[in-house]
Parts: structure tokens; sequence; C-alpha cells
């Protein structure tokens, strides 16, 4: 799909929803998916931010994860990827550390791809914040126009 057809799904969709706090352009240019795809059109990064659910809550959200705060608990079934922008991030089984994200890393992507639960929990370390943006993938399964377009890119991204 050219960018010219992705515009116009995206301003038909949005015609009617526009998301209460929208996320900030310059966030969802530190996030590798957008800018690879999407990072020669504003407009396009745009209508992505504005994104609403059917009470216009935006379906990507920016937020700061405290010391300690969970992320993402094993075995929740969910449909939202996340992005690691600043910070760190621990990922654990039980009470083995099986790994650290660093910025500027994709996680929880799986779950979405794969329909299936969450297999690792994802907490912020004891002595840093974490900031993350939060793409909830339920906008694909809503019926809105712009699902095909960036599920198909998500889905060639991550060989699927």
């Amino acid at each position: 799909m050219n960018d010219k057809i992705l515009m116009e799904v995206l301003k038909k969709f949005n015609k009617k929803r526009t998301a209460k706090f929208p996320i900030s352009i310059s966030v969802l240019r530190q996030v590798p998916f957008f800018t690879e795809f999407f990072s020669e059109d504003e407009e396009i990064l745009k209508e992505l931010s504005q994104l609403a659910d059917p009470d216009n809550n935006s379906y990507i959200h920016y937020k700061t994860f405290k010391p300690g705060e969970i992320i993402v608990q094993q075995g929740d079934i969910e449909n939202t990827i996340f992005w690691l922008l600043k910070g760190e991030a621990r990922v654990r089984s039980g009470d083995k550390v099986l790994a650290y994200i660093k910025p500027v890393t994709c996680f929880g992507e799986q779950t979405v791809v794969d329909a299936q639960g969450r297999t690792a929990t994802v907490e912020v370390p004891e002595d840093k914040d974490a900031e993350v943006v939060k793409i909830d993938w339920n906008f694909t399964e809503q019926g809105h126009e712009t699902a095909g377009p960036v599920h198909r890119t998500a889905l060639k991204k991550y060989n699927r």
C-alpha cells in the first residue's frame, strides 16, 4: 500500500475519532517501527498518533514505569506491544532473570503475533525508571482500515 492510500485510510478512520490524549509525534519518531516505515510523511505519523477506540482513548500510549513496577505479567493474555525508549527492563520467569532489555527495543510482540499468553514477566529494576511506548494492538481487531497495512508491516518485520 502506498503512502497516499494509507493517508486516505487514516483520515477516513480518524474523521470521527480523535484520541483524548494523543501521543506526541516526537515520541513516535523514537520508535523504530514507525520511523522505518513512515519517517518521510509527517501526516501519516500525525494520523497514527490520533488513533482512538470508540471511547476516544488512544491506541498508542507513552508511560513512565517506576522502579519495581511490572510492565508485563507472565501468563497474561493481552494485545499490547511495547517499545522501551529509556531506562532498562528485566525479563524473568518465576525468580530466574532471563535477560535485560535496553533502549530502543521492542518486546511483547510474540504474544500478539502468536496469540498466546505472556511467556515471562517484564519489570523495571529497582534503581531506574523505564519510559515505554505501549501499542494496543486491539485496533487491528476492531475493523479499523489502518489495521491491515500496519499489521502486515509488523508481520513482515517479525518474520511471521
